[in-house]
């Protein structure tokens, strides 16, 4: 699990879970050796970019019942995934690009574990379906969604606000982001405290940006404006969806 923040909910504590030493994946097949290669399921958890595991909520053993391949992983999650100073230095989008570099993962290995990399299919929950090879399953999230994305200034603001209550430098994006890298990840998390639930919209505080100062940027310019890719594409939404802010009064 990777480092998180449960500030915002309420009920619980202020208390911060997870490792940064969290970028791993699990990969649940019923056979290394199997004849023919078998389908394979891309898993990428929900909650708003700031909560969540790849440990998997369902059941795995419920896939091995059939001709399939399951993999879930983990990505950088909150500040410590998407803070962002939209510039080169620090575009953002680190839990996007962990989620890239499973897939790629997955495109060079997964024949070891009896699944086909000419058949992935990725399904993502909430901010996972948000995050959206040859196929695509979505629950409760898009990458259109207006939450899926900060706009432009609203990254760069949060990160000085981080910055400057962890007492670094603003004036340079290195020098902050030496400052933070020298900092203790927990302490760091805890400055969640400056963004309360009730004093933002239902949307992340930490999410995607697009990198419009990056030389090789990962998302290149608004997700309603970016060419679709003719794959299918199966979606769902939970009814209760936007309660989360109702239930961490």
């Amino acid at each position: 699990m990777c480092l998180q923040s449960l500030h915002h909910v309420q009920i619980v504590t202020s208390a911060v879970v997870g490792s940064e030493d969290c970028l791993y994946l699990s990969v649940y097949t019923h056979s290394l050796k199997s004849e023919t290669l078998n389908p394979v399921l891309v898993y990428i958890h929900g909650g708003g970019y700031e909560y969540g595991s790849g440990e998997f909520e369902g059941r795995p053993g419920y896939f091995m019942d059939y001709d399939i391949v399951l993999v879930t992983l983990n990505y950088r999650l909150g500040l410590m995934g998407f803070l962002s100073m939209e510039d080169e230095v620090l575009p953002g989008n680190m839990g996007l690009k962990d989620q890239n570099m499973a897939l790629k993962w997955i495109q060079r290995n997964i024949k070891n574990f009896g699944g086909d990399p000419k058949k992935v299919t990725i399904m993502g929950e909430s901010a996972g379906a948000a995050s959206l090879i040859h196929g695509g399953i979505s629950q409760s999230g898009s990458a259109l969604s207006p939450w899926g994305f900060l706009k432009p200034g609203v990254a760069r603001a949060r990160a000085i606000k981080i910055a400057k209550s962890m007492k670094c430098p603003v004036d340079s994006t290195k020098a902050m982001v030496d400052c933070l890298k020298q900092s203790d990840g927990r302490k760091i998390m805890r400055q969640y405290k400056h963004f309360p639930m009730n004093q933002i919209e239902i949307r992340p505080t930490f999410a995607p940006v697009v990198e419009t100062a990056s030389e090789i940027p990962f998302i290149p310019k608004d997700p309603n404006k970016m060419k679709p890719k003719p794959i299918p594409w199966m979606t769902g939404c939970s009814t209760v969806e936007g309660v989360i802010k109702s239930a961490c009064k």
